[in-house]
């Protein structure tokens, strides 16, 4: 098999090689730090600190110098005061708005905060690819295994309808036209998941406690905006903390039947002032993330094949956040599945052995409007090149 090799930390492959997301670090662009590219390769990661400033070890005499003061920090627009944190002060202004099938109006970028639970595993890749081999795509091995992560979502705002609860799952893939990427053990599973693009397969939200309507509107936006495979139907969904905020609870239920349980003790140890514990694998993320690094749904959402997609889009996203991270323990973790049709159904028949987990207690993450959109300018100039070609014989439906 012919080697595949990557620069960076991959979160995406495009025509002529890869394009590594932009970090965003200490007001510099630098390359980025991710799961991927920090990581040891022993599931039992050795005890570090990630994301420290360089130390100063010498110094030098330097002439006297004006020091100014520091600028202030812009002020928050929000007369609620919502999406504090320094962060967002770079995307107060909407670029673009989206108008919904329910009449909601999203703004763009789309800001959603949040506290996550994510669990990365591998599954049988043959009769998870079986249901998409259709796609242009094939899922990266690892042990022979394709990747999945399950995603539990607290979100507790957001500009598609202020806070509600999801999950999500998707596998690593890439193109078919190229060699199969794979990696020979699950101590390398790190690596994997950034070494092609996020393949979304199924979202199922709920409403949070005091917030009802909300899953409506994410599902309309979040189906019409980026095409995700969000089933139409809200389910019931609960995401609690537990035992002074150190174990997550999490159920779903859609349809009227049992979809998962999930019951994880969080990575990490409580430290006094801490609202979570700290793990000693703590990985600061600040990454824009391309384009081409997400594939928001099956082919033409999968509609033909009951996957309840909407669209297959890309779009670019700036993600913020802090993962501790840690080793899937069955001694205190566990994941059960049950039989409706959306959100358990498909995972449950592709074998998934969970590995590690990661607590993002300040998920922050800004989504930009899909690429397929371009420019007046832009059309007229690709009608005039599709009529050069007609003109050259070419028929329209071979475009």
């Amino acid at each position: 098999m012919q080697e595949v090799k990557f620069q960076g930390g991959g979160q995406g492959i495009v025509p002529g090689g890869y394009a590594a997301p932009r970090m965003v670090q200490g007001g510099y662009t630098t390359a980025p730090r991710t799961l991927t590219s920090i990581a040891s390769q022993q599931l039992v990661l050795p005890s570090s600190s990630f994301g420290s400033q360089p130390i100063v070890t010498s110094f030098v005499s330097q002439p006297a110098m004006v020091v100014q003061a520091k600028p202030a920090e812009p002020a928050n627009p929000s007369l609620l005061g919502r999406f504090p944190e320094p962060f967002w002060r770079q995307y107060d202004k909407a670029t673009d708005g989206y108008v919904d099938s329910l009449g909601f109006m999203n703004r763009l970028p789309l800001r959603l905060a949040a506290t996550n639970l994510i669990i990365h595993g591998l599954v049988d890749a043959e009769k998870m690819w079986s249901e998409f081999d259709n796609e242009p795509y094939q899922p990266v091995l690892v042990g022979g295994k394709a990747v999945m992560t399950i995603f539990l979502n607290n979100f507790i705002d957001t500009d598609c309808g202020g806070s509600y609860l999801e999950s999500w799952y998707n596998t690593v893939v890439t193109p078919k036209d190229i060699p199969q990427v794979t990696f020979e053990s699950p101590n390398e599973l790190m690596d994997a998941l950034g070494a092609g693009f996020n393949f979304l397969i199924r979202v199922c939200c709920g409403d949070a406690p005091g917030n009802p309507g909300a899953a409506l509107k994410a599902i309309a936006g979040g189906r019409g905006m980026f095409g995700f495979p969000k089933h139409p139907e809200p389910g019931n969904l609960r995401f609690d903390y537990m035992d002074d905020n150190t174990r997550i609870e999490f159920d779903l239920e859609h349809d009227g039947h049992f979809g998962a349980s999930y019951r994880v003790v969080l990575p990490g140890t409580k430290q006094e002032g801490e609202k979570y514990p700290v793990s000693e694998i703590a990985v600061p993320l600040d990454i824009e993330i391309p384009a081409e690094g997400i594939i928001s749904s099956p082919l033409l959402g999968g509609t033909h094949r009951g996957q309840n997609g909407s669209d297959q889009k890309r779009f670019a996203q700036h993600l913020c956040c802090t993962q501790h991270v840690g080793p899937w323990d069955d001694t205190t973790d566990s994941i059960q599945f049950g039989d409706d049709f959306h959100y358990a159904g498909p995972i449950s028949r592709w074998d998934f052995v969970p590995i590690m987990k990661a607590h993002v207690p300040d998920f922050k993450i800004a989504a930009f409007k899909p690429n397929a959109w371009i420019s007046g300018p832009e059309a007229d100039e690709a009608v005039r090149m599709h009529e050069e070609r007609l003109m050259q014989g070419v028929l329209p439906g071979a475009l």
